[in-house]
């Protein structure tokens, strides 16, 4: 029997994990993080419940690694086509398209990225991660303010954006 190299190993483990990570994104985007078993997932992958321990810990860490499956093979395809940027015009264009990609690649997705605002461990996350990414551009990408307010402003508005998305929020009348 002839022996399998490193790197044909390498790339059947890779292809399990990223059908374990497919069946588990079909899973949970169909019955919710919390209802979804290890089982149902491996059903869905086609493999025995054991076989998904051999590449992930828990149910948790599938929750985990399927986002970077999801933005890994956008960014890994566009940043390998492009070279690096020598001008401002140059990295605009960069970024339009990694942008571009991003955005198809999550509305493709968005009812898998539903589950994680099922889940609270993960959508406290999403907060800091929403405001690392406004203050990056903000501060440190453009080198200037893009938004003209304080971040007095800024913040309440990011956590209610947070908590009840982009649409205006009905206020309460006041009792009289």
């Amino acid at each position: 029997m002839p022996r399998v190299t490193a790197a044909a190993k390498a790339r059947l483990e890779g292809a399990r994990r990223t059908q374990i990570l497919a069946a588990a994104a079909v899973v949970f985007a169909r019955k919710g993080f919390d209802r979804a078993t290890v089982t149902e997932i491996a059903r869905a992958a086609g493999l025995a419940e054991g076989s998904i321990y051999n590449y992930f810990r828990s149910k948790e860490e599938l929750l985990v690694y399927i986002p970077r499956q999801l933005a890994q093979p956008v960014l890994a395809a566009l940043l390998e086509q492009a070279p690096m940027p020598a001008t401002v015009e140059e990295m605009e264009v960069l970024l339009l398209r990694l942008a571009g990609a991003m955005v198809e690649r999550v509305r493709t997705h968005s009812r898998f990225l539903k589950v994680f605002f099922s889940n609270p461990v993960i959508a406290a996350r999403v907060l800091p991660g929403m405001l690392m990414f406004f203050l990056m551009v903000q501060e440190v990408l453009t080198g200037r303010r893009m938004v003209p307010y304080g971040y007095d402003e800024i913040i309440p508005e990011a956590v209610r954006v947070f908590l009840y998305g982009a649409v205006p929020r009905r206020r309460a009348s006041p009792a009289g």
